[in-house]
């Protein structure tokens, strides 16, 4: 049955995407900088392939650069090159690349950087060459369908499908090799994969799968919902150096020797020092706890109760079962698997005297957005509702590693602007006992000082390690929940992306001229397939917007991400019975959705935080989800008049690979900026599909034939 077999085809193929993103951007992390390259460069592939399909594809064509991309990150040395290409890039200096590298010069960094750039656009092509066969195999089957709504619904079903089961895959901490198994299982599902020639080359994607796990060396290895954590054991001590997506992130500390030293007696380390600044802390919060160092240093030096929350429920977990002090295992201790931002907006106001932010970042984690995972912790917002939950006399402890002066100088402005005084701020060097970094401390001055002048040793610490700035840095702008950027200088597209945009450029020339002889891309010279790459933009923008927001709402986190683009897909198949069912006019649909869109971006979401969760959810999906569903019905419409519908999919993909690219926007006029463009391309779609049906119309008046 035809609609059977698109079915199974796109829960292949949402499954494939997503087991690429998040596959590639952990292991190469220079991906992870990145944002959504991988997704662009399947809708690229995708989009070629409905538009131009060619006799001789096959969907199993799709099993040979995916069995290179396996073999490429499971032979060690290429996986330490491909994940040592990140580097390369720190040379862009207007954005934030985690452990940047000392160069011999500007021409060993440009080296270096051409060197990464050509491992991405190999690591790109490899994604395109996977998704072309399946864009045409989909086409072809579109080409066949009696009933193209009800093909299109099977088509959306399929993919809402492909993101469940991936995410199911991710909640239960299930390694790659599982992902391999689950995407050869869906590939047999397919006829052609199951010839002898297929059958061989699924073999070999198990055998690379196996590969990359037998040649992992540490001691334990787990991949959690939202990233791939590494442990190695440090001698007998019970401690632990911790990687996250193969980079250096914590480690597990040892501390219980050192604490039974007198107070007076003690140095100024990294784990001591929150409950020094606010001794004697009565409760206490930790974000970003992890697994479980900032705790026990709070546990030895004061009597507080203690909410530690981190995002990674693996990460507690472990902590509880590696960490020698045992913090969580302490009654005084209440650890809640939750994003930061969530809890600042759901914990009753005035509830802490001692707030720590525990090295909270996430350079390297994969994400749907072009923000980074903590992007939305240190933010304006974010910060004012932290304000809130600190009691009159709260002193709030925050402890980053920095790379770049310009962090340093926003974390310092965003403090100063949100508590109205200058943040005490100084280093915290590091040593056998922690990691350090450097701290930014503000809340009740009176209770600092106190402690200050008490403590001769924190005293003589902050006189020594005193961190001074320069007036200029106070033109360093904040981050807010629109221009969530930590990591980049100013409001701009960073160099990087620049390079990204040109690399795709060359992709899409080089691989039409390869493949076909000719520049593939859809028809501008007909408004109806105009419209569908317009549609295409405005949903991708629509997308990141929704993302973003919902990030805000109920913390970035990979299941809000899935709940988020799954609510997508089954607003979409609700669009398509109601398109079905009443038959709307196209122009009064488009009309429809450019109000809404717009007016999305006017409403403020900030006043859904005072509701509870259930409500909140409830809301925030009504509201964004009218735009969506009208616009499901604009798209519905369209396609059930094109004149070729595997050329409409394929323009559609084609402008949401645009709109991947065009969300860049907001590094320079924020995240809002995205649902405006939104609906200025829905705008432009509802004017080019009504010219489009207008001209069709005449055409078919003047020959006689019934539309």
């Amino acid at each position: 049955m035809i609609y059977l077999r698109i079915l199974r085809l796109c829960v292949f193929i949402l499954f494939l995407e997503l087991l690429l993103v998040r596959l590639l951007s952990t292991e190469v992390s220079v991906l992870a900088y990145l944002q959504n390259s991988i997704l662009v460069s399947c809708f690229l592939g995708l989009g070629m392939g409905l538009i131009a399909p060619k006799p001789k594809d096959n969907p199993s064509d799709a099993l040979k650069p995916l069995a290179v991309i396996l073999l490429l990150i499971s032979v060690p040395f290429v996986r330490e090159g491909a994940r040592g290409s990140a580097l390369g890039l720190s040379i862009f200096h207007d954005f934030l690349v985690w452990n940047e590298m000392t160069t011999p010069g500007i021409l060993g960094g440009v080296t270096f950087a051409v060197l990464s750039l050509l491992i991405v656009f190999s690591i790109l092509a490899l994604c395109w060459g996977a998704m072309v066969p399946l864009g045409a195999e989909l086409g072809r089957l579109f080409a066949t369908t009696p009933e193209r709504l009800k093909a299109y619904s099977a088509d959306i079903f399929g993919s809402l499908l492909g993101v469940l089961i991936f995410t199911s895959l991710a909640y239960f901490s299930l390694e790659p090799v599982w992902w391999i198994v689950v995407l050869v299982a869906l590939a047999l599902l397919q006829p052609s994969c199951r010839a002898p020639r297929s059958l061989s080359l699924l073999a070999l994607l198990l055998g690379f799968a196996v590969l990359g796990k037998l040649t992992d060396d540490s001691d334990i290895t787990v991949w959690t919902p939202y990233q791939k954590l590494q442990f190695a054991a440090l001698g007998d001590g019970g401690e632990w150096k911790v990687t996250v997506n193969n980079s250096g992130y914590q480690q597990i500390q040892n501390n219980s020797a050192q604490y039974s030293i007198p107070r007076a007696e003690r140095s100024i380390q990294h784990y001591n020092l929150p409950s020094r600044l606010a001794y004697p802390p009565r409760r206490a919060l930790v974000v970003g706890a992890g697994t479980g160092n900032d705790v026990a240093g709070l546990l030895a030096h004061s009597d507080a109760d203690i909410k530690a929350v981190d995002i990674d429920p693996v990460l507690l977990r472990l902590g509880r079962q590696l960490h020698p002090e045992a913090p969580y295992a302490n009654p005084r201790v209440h650890a809640v698997e939750n994003d930061a931002r969530a809890i600042f907006l759901n914990d009753p106001p005035k509830t802490y005297d001692l707030i720590v932010f525990g090295l909270l970042d996430s350079h390297t984690t994969p994400n749907l957005s072009n923000a980074r995972l903590d992007n939305f912790v240190y933010t304006r917002e974010a910060l004012q509702a932290a304000k809130h939950l600190l009691t009159d006399d709260g002193i709030l402890c925050l402890i980053f590693q920095l790379q770049r002066p310009y962090v340093a100088a926003r974390i310092r402005n965003l403090l100063e602007q949100t508590f109205g005084q200058q943040p005490l701020v100084f280093n915290v060097p590091g040593s056998e006992y922690g990691w350090g970094g450097t701290a930014f401390v503000v809340g009740d001055q009176a209770r600092l000082q106190k402690n200050i002048e008490s403590d001769p040793l924190l005293r003589g610490h902050l006189e020594r390690y005193s961190v001074a700035f320069d007036e200029s840095t106070r033109q360093i702008p904040i981050t807010t929940d629109n221009w969530p950027y930590l990591y980049i200088e100013k409001p701009s597209v960073p160099t990087l992306f620049f390079a990204l945009g040109a690399m795709f450029l060359i992709l899409w020339l080089v691989s039409s001229r390869q493949r076909y002889g000719y520049f593939i891309a859809p028809d501008l010279g007909k408004p109806d397939e105009v419209a569908f790459v317009m549609l295409g933009v405005s949903f991708s923008l629509v997308q990141v917007f929704s993302i973003n927001k919902a990030s805000i709402l109920f913390g970035s986190t990979w299941f809000v991400n899935s709940a988020v683009i799954s609510g997508i897909l089954i607003m979409i198949l609700f669009s398509n019975v109601v398109a079905a069912w009443l038959r709307p006019s196209y122009l009064f649909s488009g009309i429809i959705v450019v109000i809404l869109t717009a007016g999305l971006g006017l409403l403020p979401l900030s006043p859904l935080l005072e509701y509870p969760m259930a409500q909140r959810a409830l809301l925030a999906g009504l509201i964004s989800g009218l735009p969506l569903f009208f616009s499901g019905i604009l798209f519905a419409t369209a396609f059930e008049r094109a004149g070729d519908p595997g050329r409409a999919l394929g323009a559609n993909l084609f402008g949401a690979m645009l709109g991947g690219i065009l969300q860049l926007v907001t590094f320079r006029w924020g995240i809002a900026s995205t649902i405006y463009l939104a609906a200025l391309f829905y705008l432009c779609a509802t004017i080019f599909g009504t010219y489009g049906r207008s001209s069709l119309e005449r055409r078919s008046l003047s020959s006689g034939a019934d539309v």
